[in-house]
């Protein structure tokens, strides 16, 4: 989609996922992985994610996003072990310090 004068909406692709949390939401974007999403039915991780990403789109059924996908879950489940995938933060400049300050 466009947005502004001829400015492409960033493409953000999601797959929903099972984790010992419970219901889970990946979403990536080309810098990254972009929001995680916790909730007991997917309805509510859907209305979520269209809140922030309101042209979000299901990820297509690539290897390579699947994969990126159970690390976020494999974080999930176990988040003592180190994140490889890159993330893209948004947020408050603040926000930013202390999100990068938690990794």
């Amino acid at each position: 989609g466009q947005v502004g004068f001829g400015k492409a909406l960033p493409k953000v692709q999601y797959a929903l996922s099972q984790c010992t949390l419970g219901k889970c939401l990946v979403a990536e974007n080309s810098n990254g992985i972009c929001a995680v999403f916790l909730a007991n039915r997917d309805d509510q991780l859907l209305e979520e994610l269209s809140a922030v990403y309101p042209h979000a789109q299901l990820g297509a059924e690539s290897k390579a996003f699947a994969d990126r996908v159970d690390k976020v879950v494999s974080h999930l489940d176990n988040p003592n072990e180190s994140f490889p995938l890159p993330v893209d933060l948004c947020g408050t400049g603040f926000q930013k310090q202390v999100w990068q300050a938690l990794q």
